[in-house]
């Protein structure tokens, strides 16, 4: 879709090269993740070990059991069978298609990794199990859980953003201070080395993972802060690669957030706005003629000098609940933020402003139409899999189609209850009553054929009534 060459975003700017291609900001990150852990081999293996470790306990009931008598012992538990089910879920797929999944994998094996050190050596003894001696020689290295200790530190700050771009309704205006926040945290986490300190700590006689009999020496302390500060730095690059060509363009939009223009009597007002407007002029003029430009480029700005007053009247029209963010439901998604009431009010003004802001209403129709993530029709994608699972991979489709279209079925004490609506007074009461007394005639009816059928002696072929 976005290949630099012959994606379907290249074949269209090369039609219209005004075209703003901007790819789903959660996918952007996913993607950036993914290639910046292929650039370095030994976090690409863990993913890959994590992967096989999910698969081995997945498809055993025998393993997985093994598992939680060994955690429930070095955790001094005692679940019942709900606590084992909620435990065997801890063990996460670690999947690029799904974005999150890698942390949670990572945070899984975080946890509990004497439990699984200590379940694989047992299953190890099984000849029958021949699967665990791998995962066993390749996960009981200190750089493995070294490598586990730095992910676990790196991917939540990425799933945070994720999280934040997932939601869909993102105001332009937060899209380069959340990823520089991003950076600088990152940043951070490079210098100050707090999760290799916190190895050593665990790894001594009195921590959490002395069971497992490591040793964390200089040279391997020096080649793990060597791989993290690789893994920071190409996590860094990847996403600076897959946002900076088009950031500055989407950003720009910002300007119609009525919730940041400054009141008419501060010294902003005069110049708030204006870099954005050359930034959006450059990117649908810059392939025009200089004279044509130059013109377009003017009128642009001067169509966005007198709209700042007109949203300077709107400004005390804007609900309080959009003003208000913290007063939000996380989950809700639905809530216009003020910069998609401002572009909505423009653009319902359209025949209205058709002659003052022609410019400007081009733009405000590229802002409005643009979504900064496709991450909801991917859910509805995902939710099928509750119906289609993998053991019921070869349902047909017009099969999944009648699944997935549940029919509303009438109780039979609404069917009576909307019987009695239509009844009135007397007549309602006098069904109901006639309703019951047939059942009731009904089972004394039934009651006396089962006393008949067992107070009956059985005759023979003459009648004569006597028992066989």
């Amino acid at each position: 879709m976005t290949g630099a060459r012959n994606g379907v975003a290249k074949l269209l700017k090369d039609e219209n090269p005004w075209i703003l291609s901007f790819h789903c900001l959660a996918h952007k990150l996913a993607l950036a993740c993914a290639i910046s852990a292929d650039t370095l081999d030994y976090i690409a293996h863990c993913e890959l070990q994590l992967n096989q470790l999910w698969k081995l306990f997945e498809n055993s009931a025998k393993r997985t059991a093994t598992y939680l008598k060994v955690r429930e012992g070095t955790k001094n538990l005692t679940l019942n069978s709900g606590g084992r089910k909620q435990v065997a879920k801890k063990l996460k797929k670690a999947c690029r298609t799904r974005w999150l999944s890698l942390d949670k994998s990572v945070e899984a094996v975080f946890v509990d990794f004497c439990a699984i050190i200590e379940t694989l050596e047992q299953l190890k003894t099984e000849p029958t199990v021949s699967a665990a001696d791998g995962p066993l020689k390749r996960m009981k290295k200190v750089k493995f859980i070294g490598t586990t200790y730095i992910l676990h530190d790196v991917l939540p700050v990425l799933s945070q953003l994720n999280k934040r771009f997932q939601r869909g309704n993102v105001n332009f205006s937060h899209l380069l201070p959340a990823i520089k926040a991003k950076h600088a945290k990152l940043n951070r986490l490079k210098e100050d080395k707090e999760c290799l300190k916190k190895l050593q700590n665990d790894l001594a006689q009195n921590g959490r993972l002395h069971r497992c009999g490591l040793t964390l020496s200089d040279n391997k302390m020096q080649e793990l802060c060597s791989l993290m500060n690789r893994n920071i730095v190409a996590l860094q690059d990847n996403i600076n690669n897959r946002f900076e060509p088009t950031l500055p363009q989407v950003s720009a939009f910002s300007i119609f957030d009525i919730a940041d223009l400054p009141n008419e009597s501060d010294p902003g007002f005069e110049d708030y706005g204006q870099v954005e407007i050359k930034i959006i002029s450059n990117h649908f003029y810059g392939t025009k003629k200089e004279e044509e430009k130059k013109m377009k480029s003017a009128k642009l700005l001067a169509q966005w000098e007198n709209f700042k007053f007109e949203m300077v009247a709107w400004k005390k029209q804007v609900p309080q609940t959009l003003l208000q963010p913290n007063d939000r439901s996380p989950e809700d998604t639905n809530i216009l933020t003020t910069t998609d009431w401002t572009l909505q009010r423009l653009l319902a003004r359209c025949k209205t402003y058709q002659d003052t802001y022609s410019e400007l209403l081009m733009v405000a129709e590229v802002a409005w139409t643009m979504p900064l993530s496709n991450c909801w029709p991917e859910r509805g994608g995902s939710a099928i899999k509750r119906i289609k699972t993998r053991m019921r991979s070869r349902l047909a489709d017009d099969m999944l189609n009648a699944l997935m279209h549940v029919p509303e079925v009438e109780s039979v004490s609404e069917t009576r209850a909307s019987e009695g609506e239509r009844l009135s007074g007397n007549e309602s009461q006098e069904a109901v009553d006639e309703i019951e007394g047939n059942e009731v005639d009904a089972d004394a009816r039934t009651e006396e054929l089962d006393a008949s059928a067992i107070s009956q002696p059985e005759t023979d072929e003459k009648g004569t009534g006597d028992y066989k």
